[in-house]
């Protein structure tokens, strides 16, 4: 049974120009290689944590290299967890978009060219017949290990107070956002990289121990707190695609 989740209400205001908002059309994940000699820097990250942290949510940036290591290694490890998983890898297999019909009859999901890879690598891939869900497995797997891991500067976690609480999880969604406006607007690049979070969930619905949560909330000093959204920001190495989206009367109503 369907349950409201938000009630939002326009009031009318006089125009004024927001970084934000203005960052909008710009707004894209950036799934190829980052900058991994130019961080974003400690005053930068202040900033965006101001921006975002509240009563109820709080975001930690993972900079320091052996910390960094730490978490990269647990979202490379749930990685290989969920493409072992049958479950998992078929529905993660499911969002994959490959060729035009399918591009444009759905408008959601990851397309070759908003993969990450190169553009040479994408023109040639588009001539190949379509991966299996075991090659495309491993082919996020090593994208994940050799390229958003191994070439991200700063890696975040957004907390909650629970994460399976509606209010929480909303706030956490708009707190990813300003984050990730944020960041375009001053010419960053970000991704999610939420695998951890994900294997939480699924290891919680079989009804067995969380292995990754309490490992996660020591390594970024947040007892009291869990994690539902973990991401890598930087600069990006080069320009990708952007996925494609429905249009707006597709998915508003009024």
């Amino acid at each position: 049974m369907p349950v409201p989740a938000a009630h939002v209400a326009f009031t009318p205001t006089p125009a004024a120009r927001d970084a934000l908002f203005s960052a909008i059309p710009n707004r894209h994940t950036n799934r190829g290689p980052y900058r991994a000699d130019q961080p974003v820097g400690r005053e930068r990250l202040q900033r965006f944590a101001d921006l975002t942290t509240t009563e109820a949510v709080r975001v930690a940036f993972v900079e320091e290299v052996h910390a960094r290591a730490e978490l990269g290694a647990m979202i490379v490890e749930a990685t290989e967890r969920i493409v072992r998983d049958p479950q998992m890898s078929a529905d993660s297999a499911s969002w994959f978009r490959t060729g035009r019909r399918d591009i444009a009859a759905h408008r959601d999901g990851v397309t070759i060219d908003t993969s990450g890879v190169s553009p040479l690598i994408a023109a040639v891939t588009k001539l190949l017949p379509d991966l299996d869900a075991k090659s495309a497995d491993q082919y996020w797997l090593s994208m994940t290990r050799d390229t958003h891991v191994a070439t991200a500067p700063v890696l975040g976690v957004i907390l909650v107070r629970n994460r399976l609480n509606m209010r929480d999880a909303i706030e956490a969604g708009r707190a990813w956002q300003r984050l990730h406006l944020a960041a375009t607007s001053e010419g960053l690049a970000a991704q999610p990289l939420n695998q951890p979070v994900e294997w939480i969930d699924r290891t919680a619905m079989r009804g067995r121990a969380d292995e990754f949560g309490s490992g996660i909330v020591q390594l970024v000093s947040a007892s009291g707190w869990e994690p539902t959204f973990i991401f890598r920001m930087g600069t990006a190495a080069r320009v990708t695609g952007r996925s494609p989206r429905r249009a707006l009367e597709e998915v508003v109503s009024t």
